[in-house]
This record gives structure tokens, C-alpha cells and sequence, in this order.
């Protein structure tokens, strides 16, 4: 399609149904009036004429040449991808729906801990202790079984409770942190949902690792909860008492963003949501968090077998292409064994002629030679009877390659596999 000609139609009909008729998707078609440099109707411009207003008509930028567009039509397996995630969308609305606020939001306080809550609640209560005397005891006072606090980088800890949250955070954030989860944990659990720690499978055959799980009727979501961090850059007084602390110091360090990241993976790699930002972004969102899980729950056993299914696809795919292929090299390997018995087919032609040759010699011969050479080619001949090489190559070629073996050969038309 000419530059000119995908011009005129974005003008006379809308971008989202002209792309319908051309087969391609409304942002593909945008994206190639962009690369072309054809301009699209504004928005409201078919508003506009419908209601009788006018709404002028852009010219095309002039070009040397009316250049060829090339739509790139997407794939059916696009189109698959498109039309999941479209369901998906539905599928977390329709939950989300069912929701009801504000039993679904935030809670202000730790009421009615979950367990996983209240064993890093505990563990928090006591940690402002096990840091000052981590901080007081020097390093060689420490045993074996001295409490050290969680890894601490940029001011935020990872907390690895045991029997509780998987957590990386500042300690300001902690409060937050724990009535997020607390009220996660209580709503999934109004639907059946719970959580859980659970050992699990590490990819490539790592050792198993312990990570906070929602389960729901046999299927398990493993959620993380992450601070990030950023550069901060410090003031005079900052800096000054950084330089006391350590001639090294640096004119700025990192800290905590106070944004988060929300993810959750399940057992099926393809099973997967994140969500991003502030803790007041997360409650914002925290009715279509709820919704997303449930329905990666309810759904992951579907993509199981979907999954499933497309490698048994695969599989037998692969393995009419290898038997393909085998035959292909079997029938190869005759026209080898061909060449072979047509050389052995003209050595007997020539050994042939050459025996009647020296037959119509015989009588030019002196005895004994004469005797001994007609006894010498009869012997010969008796032997090319029994032992034709080219008709034993050819039934080699005709008989099973083994005593095992079963026939027809690969190469035989109409077999299974052809």
C-alpha cells in the first residue's frame, strides 16, 4: 500500500476500525503512520463530524517518493497472546466485583495477626535490642550462636523470619508492611486462599528456599515484597559527619525510596504479576492485587494443562520430523548402495567379457596352459554364480538390514512414517 493511499484511508474511517479491515492492530497501524510520517485524525475528530462541527483534515507531508507501507500482520499466536490477557483483564474485573470495600482495604491497625504476621511482628519488637548489641560486641566476642540482625544494605534489612514474612525493608516501613500483608492474608482467606511458608524449588536444580506462599485448592503463588533504594545526595552537615565516621565518605549515599515491589510467581513460569510504587499507590490498588491473585490461582491449573498440551504438540512434532528425516536418510543411503552395485554390476560385465575372451583364445594356448586355463575360467565361472557380487549388494538392499529387523525399510513408500 502507497503512503498516499494509507493516508486517504486513516481520514475517511476511524484508526481502530480501519485496522480491523486491514488485519492488523490498531497500534501497529498507528505505529506505522508514525514511521511514515502520515498524519491521524486528532482525538474527537470523528466526534466532531458526527455532531455536524467542523474538524480540519491534516496534509501529508510532502516526500520524494509515495513509498511502499509495509503492515506487519500479526501472527495467530499474537493474537492468542492478545486475546488471553483480554480475558484475563475480564477475568480480574469480574472478582474484583465481587469484592467489597471497606472490608477489602488496608487496616489501620495489627488486628487479629496472621501467624506469618505476628512471628515478624515479634521478632520486631526485639530487634532494636539485637541490633545495639550486635553494634556493642566486637566481632571475635561473637560465638556460633550469637544473634546477628538481618542483612542490612542501603537502610533497608531482609527479614527471613522463621515461621514468618520474607521481607526487604527499612525499619520505618515494617508497620506498613505488616498490616499490608496482614490485610492480604484476610482478604485471600475470605475466598478460600492461604499463606503459608513453604520450601520451594529452586530454578536449575538449586537448593530449596523458603518463601512466603498463597495456596488455594492445590495451587501455590509465591508473593515477595521488596523496598527499593535511591541516591541521596547529602548536605554540608551530612557530610561532615560522614567524613567523621570515615575519611572515605563519599558526597552522597544511598537510602530507601519508600517504593515498593509487589510480586507474586506460581509453579507455572507463565503465571507471573508485579505491580510497582508507594505504599499509598499498592492500597490504591490493593482491591485489583486481591482480584489478580485469586484469579492466578484459580486459572494456573489451565495453563498447566494448556502448557501440557502444547509440549505434547511439540514433542509429536519433533518426532514426525525425526522420522521424517530418518527416512529421508534411509532412501539417501539406497541411492549410495545403487552407485555401489552399479560399479560391481560393470566389474561382472567385464569379467564376463574378459572370460570369453580368453575361451575363444584357448585354442591359440600351449599345453598345459591350454588345459589348466579352461579348468581356471570354469572354477571362476562356477564362482561368479554362486558369489555375483552386484546381486548380493542388491539383495542386501532387499532383504531386513539385521535378523532383528523388520520389513518394509524406511525407505519403502506409504510406511507409517512417510
Amino acid at each position: 500500500m502507497k503512503r498516499s493511499e494509507l493516508y486517504a484511508l486513516v481520514w475517511e474511517k476511524p484508526v481502530i476500525r480501519l485496522a480491523k479491515e486491514l488485519g492488523v492492530s490498531d497500534v501497529g497501524l498507528a505505529k506505522a503512520c508514525r514511521r511514515h510520517d502520515i498524519p491521524i485524525p486528532p482525538r474527537g475528530h470523528w466526534t466532531k463530524l458526527q455532531f455536524g462541527k467542523s474538524s480540519p483534515k491534516t496534509a501529508l507531508p510532502p516526500q520524494d517518493q509515495d513509498n511502499e507501507v509495509q503492515l506487519t500482520i500479526p501472527t495467530p499466536r499474537e493474537i492468542a497472546s492478545k486475546e488471553k490477557r483480554r480475558s484475563f483483564v475480564k477475568a480480574v474485573e469480574h472478582v474484583a466485583e465481587q469484592l467489597t470495600l471497606p472490608r477489602f482495604e488496608i487496616s489501620a491497625e495489627l488486628l487479629k495477626l496472621h501467624p506469618l504476621v505476628k512471628a515478624t511482628n515479634t521478632y520486631l519488637q526485639r530487634l532494636p535490642k539485637v541490633i545495639k548489641k550486635y553494634q556493642r560486641t566486637n566481632w571475635l566476642e561473637r560465638g556460633d550462636d550469637f544473634e546477628s540482625p538481618p542483612y542490612e544494605q542501603h537502610g533497608r534489612y531482609s527479614f527471613k523470619v522463621p515461621g514468618g514474612l520474607i521481607v526487604t525493608a527499612s525499619l520505618e516501613k515494617m508497620e506498613w508492611v505488616l498490616r499490608f500483608y496482614n490485610s492480604l492474608f484476610d482478604a485471600l482467606a475470605q475466598f478460600g486462599a492461604r499463606a503459608t511458608r513453604a520450601d520451594v524449588d529452586q530454578a536449575r536444580g538449586g537448593p530449596k528456599e523458603a518463601r512466603v506462599c498463597i495456596e488455594l485448592a492445590g495451587e501455590s503463588l509465591a508473593i515477595t515484597l521488596s523496598e527499593g533504594y535511591r541516591k541521596h545526595e547529602l548536605d554540608a552537615e551530612e557530610f561532615r559527619l560522614a567524613k567523621l565516621e570515615g575519611s572515605w565518605a563519599q558526597s552522597w549515599s544511598y537510602v530507601p525510596s519508600g517504593k515498593f515491589t509487589l510480586h507474586v510467581r506460581g509453579s507455572e513460569y507463565s503465571v507471573f504479576k508485579e505491580w510497582r510504587g508507594t505504599t499509598a499507590q499498592l492500597e490504591s490498588q490493593f482491591q485489583i492485587i486481591t482480584a489478580t491473585i485469586l484469579t492466578l490461582l484459580r486459572g494456573q491449573s489451565a495453563v498447566r494443562e494448556e502448557r501440557i498440551r502444547e509440549e505434547e504438540i511439540r514433542r509429536a512434532a519433533a518426532q514426525r520430523a525425526e522420522e521424517v528425516r530418518q527416512i529421508d536418510v534411509a532412501k539417501a543411503e539406497q541411492l549410495k548402495k545403487a552407485f555401489g552395485i552399479a560399479v560391481e554390476y560393470d566389474r561382472v560385465v567385464q569379467l564376463n567379457k574378459f572370460l570369453a575372451t580368453l575361451e575363444t583364445e584357448l585354442s591359440s594356448f600351449e599345453e598345459p596352459y591350454q588345459e589348466r586355463t579352461k579348468v581356471w575360467v570354469a572354477v571362476v565361472r562356477e564362482e561368479l554364480t554362486k558369489h555375483n557380487p552386484y546381486l548380493s549388494a542388491l539383495s542386501s538392499c532387499l532383504s531386513p538390514e539385521y535378523s532383528w529387523s523388520k520389513w518394509p525399510p524406511l525407505w519403502w513408500p506409504n510406511t507409517k512414517s512417510a
